[in-house]
């Protein structure tokens, strides 16, 4: 008996209307959050190329280099480069499959506004507001064009 318990097509969008974005709505959109995606990937990518080789413009690897050691900021950088990699891999194939979208867009969003908390928070304990240099700023400013490259993909699928 309970091997034949079916749930029809229209019972699983009544059950869970948020699972997928209207098929027209998304053929409407997938240029433009497909051009998002690929500049965010873009961003990331020159951030993770500054990061790795000109550590000295990343703030918070300057002073975790002298509490922790070059290797242990080296080893931290490449982990935070694998997740990074995966959560655009999970991202992406939400987007290509339709499968909870709106609920990736939103725990994305999360992650980067996460990342620049925990920036702006390192900057606070250490008091290094005054060794701030353009580019490290610039480091910080290419999350914020993240999240507002993301917002908008939200927006778009509200």
């Amino acid at each position: 008996m309970k091997g034949d318990i079916r749930v029809t097509e229209e019972e699983m969008k009544a059950l869970f209307p948020h699972n997928r974005v209207l098929q027209t709505q998304l053929e409407k959109i997938r240029p433009r959050i497909l051009t998002r995606c690929l500049l965010i990937v873009l961003i990331f990518a020159v951030r993770a190329v500054v990061v790795t080789y000109y550590p000295e413009f990343h703030l918070v690897t300057i002073y975790n280099e002298r509490l922790l050691g070059a290797d242990a900021a080296q080893s931290m950088t490449q982990i935070r480069l694998i997740l990074a990699f995966f959560g655009c891999i999970i991202y992406l194939y939400s987007f290509y499959k339709n499968l909870y979208f709106r609920y990736a867009n939103v725990i994305v969003l999360i992650v980067l506004f996460g990342l620049i908390w925990s920036d702006i928070e390192a900057l606070l304990l250490l008091s290094s507001f005054g060794n701030l240099t353009l580019p490290s700023l610039g480091l910080i400013a290419v999350r914020f064009i993240a999240v507002v490259l993301l917002w908008q993909n939200y927006r778009d699928l509200r």
